[in-house]
């Protein structure tokens, strides 16, 4: 490995003890490189709060890569009831995903990202997805994940039609919305709504099922139509290879 010299890292950690910062990937990463020139990453990871030793701000993390790396990071923390969603990644961001990000994010343009997903305890306001538009766009696919449903827009719409028209997002490409396990997907001038896979469902390689963890179903068809039964391993309809 000491003679790559470009790198892309991006995955997704749970349970976590604490922040990947600038030293940790120093020392676990560059140091063993010699040869690297090039280094695009994204982390996203979650920490338990019981586990965390120190907790760290926006600032303090930044400040761990002055001295380590010439390109330019940023990051994203979100201290909740029992864990901390954590994002650090370089920029520019040269991947077309970023998942499980929230309310809070930097004032930065995503050129490269297609699938984006949100995900927050908070209620998403319409200005959020306004900021989604203008800081994604080239985005195709949403998933939105909320506890609580999003808040009406405080201004009242009239007839006016320059007012009618502030109000609306517009999201350029065809591509898809989803919200839990249903999905919108814009097919020119029509909308569908289809069954859709979310980070709750996993593929088992060993039975070739598509497991729903939230209520250890499995996806099953009847040819026609998606739907969630009961897992048999023996289902041919459950199987997807």
């Amino acid at each position: 490995m000491s003679n790559i010299e470009s790198l892309n890292l991006h995955f997704t950690i749970d349970n976590q003890t604490t922040f990947i910062d600038g030293e940790h990937i120093y020392n676990e990463i560059i140091v063993h490189m010699s040869q690297l020139q090039t280094f695009n990453f994204c982390f996203c990871t979650f920490i338990q709060l019981d586990y965390l030793v120190h907790h760290l701000s926006k600032d303090d993390i930044l400040q761990t890569f002055s001295n380590i790396m010439c390109q330019q990071v940023d990051c994203m923390i979100n201290y909740r009831r029992y864990d901390v969603k954590y994002h650090v990644f370089s920029l520019p961001l040269l991947f077309d995903y970023l998942p499980f990000i929230d309310n809070i994010f930097p004032n930065i343009i995503f050129n490269h990202v297609i699938r984006l997903i949100v995900d927050d305890e908070i209620p998403f306001k319409h200005e959020f997805f306004m900021r989604i538009a203008w800081s994604f766009p080239l985005l195709k696919e949403l998933h939105v994940f909320n506890l609580m449903p999003q808040s009406s827009i405080s201004n009242k719409l009239n007839s006016n039609d320059n007012q009618l028209h502030s109000t609306i997002i517009e999201y350029p490409y065809e591509g898809k919305i989803a919200s839990d396990e249903h999905c919108f997907i814009s097919d020119h001038d029509t909308v569908k709504k289809i069954f859709c896979l979310d980070h709750h469902d996993r593929w088992n390689p060993t039975t070739q099922q598509i497991q729903r963890n939230k209520e250890h179903l499995c996806m099953d068809t009847d040819g026609n139509n998606l739907k969630l039964e009961k897992c048999y391993t023996e289902k041919k309809s459950q199987k997807w290879i």
